[in-house]
């Protein structure tokens, strides 16, 4: 039996596959009950294909809203990918300055140092 002693549905119609009319009388009441069970079958399939179907929309609102999170992500992280990558550039630029200012000066105090010594040089050759 079913909710509140009503029978199940497939136990009706199990007994209805069985079933045989004794007489004429005896067929309209058992047409009735087949008409009314498989009324109530296809209800139930009906509810249940829209039960599942509310539930595939809420997943699809949830999975769209998850994808469009994903996106609004994943813009932000290729802008501030791209902010990385010109700061890096500015970062090597001023290096690369550096360096070049570096080496300029390391020139510049080498050829003072071979002139210090030149001067140094001709200063203890004129005593």
């Amino acid at each position: 039996t079913g909710p509140r002693g009503s029978l199940r549905p497939e136990a009706v119609l199990e007994w209805v596959g069985k079933a045989r009319p004794r007489n004429q009388d005896d067929v309209y009441p058992l047409l009735q009950l087949a008409k009314g069970l498989l009324q109530r079958l296809a209800q139930q399939r009906v509810m249940s294909r829209v039960e599942e179907e509310r539930r595939f929309e809420a997943q699809l609102g949830s999975l769209s809203t998850a994808l469009n999170e994903s996106r609004a992500s994943e813009q932000l992280l290729r802008q501030e990918n791209e902010n990385l990558k010109l700061k890096l550039f500015h970062v090597e630029t001023t290096l690369f300055d550096l360096r070049a200012s570096d080496a300029r000066a390391l020139d510049s105090h080498e050829s003072r140092v071979v002139e210090l010594q030149a001067e140094l040089a001709r200063a203890r050759g004129a005593r």
